[in-house]
């Protein structure tokens, strides 16, 4: 996990613009990084990629570049809001002011990417969740001591229980969760897109939808690496082209395709008439619509 790390950001070859003129300063090659080998690898390919542009989504809107409030929009959407009134109370009533200092990097993870608007998804600020745990456990001290109130103490108890309903009523579709701030996951196709929603993770549903409805083929338009035929769903491959071509028949469309690739544009003429999980969207257009 942590090979490589204390070496100098001189001594590999970087594919990112930025890295390769970081390397020629003469510090680069003496002053050892704290960071393994691969995270800086890591953070180099993403600097390429955002040189060479890259599709993102907030909030309904495209860009080919990422927006600075990205990650604080998609932390405020994507973590339970339980969990953001247990850090609200913190804030207000923790008492250790030393354990202000594990804000620091909580603060530096996002920070970073915002600041050249690497909007990739809520992943590239996972490190931030573990201390935030560690600084709002402070608070299980305060709520031992008597002079706590009873309220408050019962409030701790409504949370637990309000996160623990969150994760029950999500299960088993935790990557598309949006909390009560977005309107839940039924409205994440308007506010988040790729890994933040959907990764192509609803094959094996749509596969058993299409099994229970006996719907032999279907014409698919998704964003998976993966090949739907693995799922044993038989397809035929959605067109996405430029002008846009209207089809007919049984349609599923994966959200990140309509969010984001334009092609798929003119399904927003017509109201899905189901959904599997709520990331593929199911629309059966009759042929007598376009004669």
């Amino acid at each position: 996990m942590f090979h490589g790390s204390f070496a100098p950001l001189g001594e590999n070859v970087r594919q990112s613009a930025l890295f390769r003129q970081l390397q020629r300063l003469p510090l680069a090659q003496r002053i050892p990084l704290p960071l393994p080998e691969a995270y800086v690898t890591g953070l180099d390919l993403q600097h390429s990629v955002l040189e060479n542009g890259f599709n993102t989504y907030l909030l309904g809107q495209k860009a080919e570049k990422g927006w600075f409030h990205f990650y604080l929009v998609a932390f405020l959407l994507k973590t339970p809001a339980a969990v953001l009134v247990l850090l609200c109370i913190t804030a207000a009533k923790g008492r250790d002011r030393l354990s202000w200092i594990i804000l620091i990097p909580v603060l530096i993870f996002p920070l970073y990417f915002s600041a050249f608007r690497l909007s990739r998804g809520i992943r590239y600020i996972l490190p931030i969740y573990p201390l935030l745990c560690v600084w709002a456990g402070q608070l299980a001290l305060w709520a031992r001591d008597r002079s706590a109130s009873p309220v408050l103490r019962s409030g701790f108890l409504l949370l637990l229980i309000w996160h623990a309903a969150g994760c029950i009523r999500i299960a088993p579709h935790y990557l598309a969760y949006i909390n009560e701030i977005g309107g839940g996951p039924d409205n994440g196709i308007n506010l988040l897109f790729e890994s933040d929603f959907d990764w192509g993770q609803e094959m094996k549903g749509l596969n058993v939808y299409l099994r229970d409805r006996k719907i032999d083929r279907v014409k698919f338009g998704y964003f998976s690496t993966a090949d739907p035929a693995h799922y044993g769903i038989e397809f035929e491959p959605l067109p996405c082209e430029t002008p846009a071509k209207p089809e007919t028949g049984i349609i599923a469309a994966s959200a990140t395709a309509l969010q984001a690739w334009g092609c798929y544009d003119w399904l927003r003429s017509y109201k899905p008439v189901d959904k599997v999980g709520y990331t593929i969207f199911i629309y059966d257009i009759p042929s007598r619509q376009f004669r």
